[in-house]
């Protein structure tokens, strides 16, 4: 794992360090994770990443939309709103070209109420275009340096162990959220 997060490192830092630049005014200006904290408190979160489950299960989803608080991965978001799903929270953890896919082309009008959950090397145009609530949530390593200056001047914005994928994050926010139970 540690040979990977370098690989990984090292081929998409320069691209992280220019998004965490272009993000520092929003950061300044837009809350940290730590606003989240026991905002849903035993009450049930659903988890929602890609994966063979979804197409089974999306008829559920609907069924529980107010019932519990729908966190959703950046990957199902276009597949949640072709079915009339628009989830609470949606998660976005990498900042790698590659992800702009799941951005492109949303019906931006059905997310004014969905919160981002994002870091700060996620792409600045997505954030200044997403229509709802944004709230970062830096990890531990990537531009913490950055953050922690940042966090001089602005206050402490919170840390969520983001893990291996944006499922993780996910996690971590139901978690942060105090969920009960937390449905995957």
């Amino acid at each position: 794992k540690l040979e990977a997060n370098r690989y990984t490192s090292k081929k998409r830092g320069k691209m992280w360090e220019d998004n965490i630049l272009n993000n520092l005014y929003l950061m300044l200006k837009r809350p940290g994770v730590n606003v989240l904290y026991q905002l849903y408190e035993d009450k049930p979160a659903i988890l929602v990443a890609a994966g063979p489950s979804l197409n089974k299960n999306m008829h559920l989803l609907k069924e529980v939309k107010n019932k519990a608080i729908i966190i959703a991965a950046d990957a199902v978001l276009k597949v949640l709103l072709k079915n009339d799903i628009i989830p609470d929270i949606v998660t976005a953890v990498d900042g790698y070209k590659h992800i702009l896919k799941y951005f492109t082309d949303l019906d931006y009008s059905k997310l004014h109420n969905t919160v981002l959950v994002t870091v700060p090397q996620f792409f600045n145009h997505i954030l200044e275009e997403w229509p709802g609530p944004v709230v970062f949530s830096p990890d531990y390593g990537t531009g913490e340096g950055v953050v922690c200056w940042l966090e001089k001047y602005r206050g402490f914005m919170g840390r969520l162990a983001t893990g291996g994928s944006v499922a993780h994050l996910s996690f971590a926010v139901a978690n942060v959220l105090k969920a009960n139970p937390i449905v995957f």
